[in-house]
């Protein structure tokens, strides 16, 4: 183990972070760790986050699969470089931070999971080896920063819906984006997409209301030029 990752371990054990015995790295209910600005390596393992954790400057990177819990809170105010599945079901504070998915934890080519609802700052999609991130049914992702999707050319990074639904990331004033090397199936990168225009059939009265109406017009039309013509004869005589 590198001097590196054993100052991570004893950091993240001294905080409450781990759980040995299911070689994961857990923030339970009620608990808080803060990063206070230092740097771990998570070593690819699993992240529970049922507590508070917190960057707050700091770095952490080669996050196995992550998941923020209901009630979980990740303060993400720092860098945070994730190499597997994220899943959201709490909250994130991303502002003034920087979030990478690379899938530097998984196979080449693999799939990685992305769900749940996130708002962050700067935003990194990366994979060097044609890795595909699905976004699973409801998933919501506002980036108000950098959003920068990049693969490689001959393995290009696939972002796709994983219901064939389409998902739109939506992109706060001022975001900018940057692409290269990306194939996008079911998924739009920029504003929400305008719904279309209503196509509620405009009322249309039948054959038999609208002959009823012409004969009304008639009668009234003749009726009023018999009435002028009787108004003239009635005039004429001396």
């Amino acid at each position: 183990m590198s001097a590196c990752l054993r100052n991570s371990v004893a950091a993240l054990l001294a905080g409450g972070l781990m759980q040995v015995a299911s070689a994961q790295w857990v923030v339970s209910s009620g608990a808080a760790f803060d990063l206070a600005g230092g740097a771990a390596d998570l070593a690819c393992l699993p992240v529970d986050i049922s507590g508070t954790y917190s960057l707050s400057g700091g770095s952490a990177a080669n996050a196995g699969p992550l998941t923020i819990a209901a009630g979980g809170v990740l303060n993400a105010q720092g860098q945070m470089l994730l190499g597997a599945d994220f899943n959201n079901l709490g909250t994130l504070n991303a502002a003034n931070g920087a979030v990478t998915l690379n899938g530097a934890c998984v196979a080449a080519g693999a799939s990685i999971s992305v769900g749940g609802t996130a708002v962050f700052n700067d935003l990194t999609i990366s994979s060097t080896s044609g890795q595909t991130f699905s976004f699973q049914p409801g998933t919501s992702i506002t980036v108000n920063g950098n959003l920068t999707v990049s693969g490689t050319p001959g393995a290009p990074v696939a972002l796709v819906s994983a219901s064939g639904v389409p998902i739109t990331i939506l992109l706060g004033p001022g975001a900018r984006v940057t692409q290269s090397n990306v194939t996008l199936t079911n998924i739009i990168i920029g504003a929400t997409v305008t719904p279309p225009a209503s196509t509620t059939p405009v009322p249309v009265l039948d054959n038999l209301l609208v002959s009823i109406l012409s004969l009304m017009v008639f009668v009234l039309s003749f009726g009023a030029l018999r009435g002028r013509r009787s108004s003239n004869l009635q005039r004429k005589q001396p």
